[in-house]
């Protein structure tokens, strides 16, 4: 697979852009070896991925060879839960690239697994940040309300709370302020309360962006902030 490098920075993550991997093609092989093998790449992945959101430490290329392996593994053993969450976890790093198309292109091959509802409601969240990204507004909404299917906060903050951010997020780009300030509001209140930095620095980011461009700067400022302390304490301001 071709790696990549940082070339430039995206809004409140330490990713750029990078092109497409190559995935070869793989011949069909069942084994409790390589199922054990999949999951195993695909967690070091994840923990490689966090680790570089946290520290801006270049470990991307290394991210995407472990995800890329463990796809092929579970190609091999027909695994498609574990299909969707390695292609859902490679549309997240290119998405954090800034590489939109490629993001997308992942994201809908990981619903080609008939994804669980975790794994599809993420997948959803990402489609909607990276159409937003290409000026399409309208497949962004249609992405956020197939999205809508993490209901209890306490479930799953984290993803309840980047939902609630995307969703806020198309509002605001429909420029429907008065339906977008309650879902950031909401958005913020969970990744705060469970001391999540990552999506509150999303959410306040946002959140502040949408308050300025309406005039209301000193509430803007004041979020701002709250983005920018979040971000802090990733590692990434």
């Amino acid at each position: 697979a071709r790696m990549i490098g940082m070339t430039r920075l995206r809004t409140w993550c330490p990713y750029a852009s990078a092109p497409r991997p190559e995935l070869r093609a793989t011949t069909a092989v069942s084994t409790p070896r390589a199922g054990r093998s999949a999951i195993a790449h695909v967690r070091l992945a994840r923990k490689m991925r966090v680790k570089t959101m946290r520290a801006m430490v270049n470990d991307i290329n290394s991210a995407l060879r472990y995800f890329t392996v463990g796809l092929e593994v579970a190609e091999r053993i027909h695994d498609s839960t574990m299909c969707g969450l390695a292609t859902k976890e490679i549309g997240i790093v290119y998405g954090w690239n800034g590489d939109d198309r490629s993001a997308l292109r992942y994201m809908q091959r990981c619903l080609t697994y008939g994804a669980k509802d975790g794994i599809r409601a993420r997948a959803m969240t990402v489609m909607v940040r990276s159409y937003l990204a290409l000026g399409s507004v309208d497949s962004a909404f249609y992405c956020a309300q197939q999205a809508d299917i993490l209901t209890e906060p306490g479930r799953d903050p984290f993803g309840y709370a980047v939902y609630q951010t995307a969703l806020a997020s198309v509002y605001a780009a429909r420029k429907e302020a008065d339906l977008a300030e309650p879902y950031f509001k909401r958005a913020i209140a969970v990744a705060d309360s469970f001391d999540l930095p990552m999506p509150l620095a999303g959410a306040a980011t946002g959140y502040a962006r949408m308050l300025l461009a309406d005039g209301r700067n000193e509430e803007s400022l004041i979020w701002a902030r709250k983005g920018f302390q979040a971000a802090t304490e990733l590692g990434t301001p």
